[in-house]
């Protein structure tokens, strides 16, 4: 990423062109932080930040070279968040949340981030969303090792 001010902290956004991400990325962004979008998506045109990469949580490799060396923060916005596509993808869902996951936690390792925020869900802890809120609660699990 290229610094406009080397003081101000940097942040990679995964699935930062999503509904939630976005929001992140735009506050971001009006803090003064340094932001990169990483995502298979093109962001919105109405947000700001600083770089954009094409990124597949199944590609271990785009995703090292997706974090920049030392990041302050990496967040995880990314994967299957539809509970219907969840449950007619099992394994898709799994693929992009879990083992996703669990790249993005070794690619950040590699690259010595300082902070990692995961957005989990509410159905980790529920009975209900079925292979959507397993694969929530065992990325919880893979984080908390």
């Amino acid at each position: 990423m290229k610094s406009k001010n080397n003081d101000s902290k940097s942040a990679v956004v995964f699935g930062g062109s999503g509904f939630l991400g976005s929001y992140v990325v735009a506050e971001l962004v009006e803090r003064g932080w340094r932001v990169r979008i990483a995502d298979l998506n093109v962001p919105p045109e109405e947000l700001e930040f600083e770089d954009y990469v094409l990124c597949d949580l199944t590609n271990k490799e785009s995703l090292v070279d997706a974090i920049p060396v030392e990041t302050d923060v990496v967040y995880n916005f990314a994967g299957m968040s539809d509970l219907d596509e969840a449950l007619n993808q099992p394994l898709l869902t799994m693929e992009l949340n879990i083992l996703g996951n669990l790249h993005i936690l070794e690619s950040c390792r590699k690259q010595k981030v300082r902070h990692f925020v995961y957005a989990s869900s509410a159905y980790a802890c529920s009975e209900s969303g079925s292979f959507y809120g397993i694969s929530k609660l065992s990325s919880e699990k893979i984080i908390e090792e």
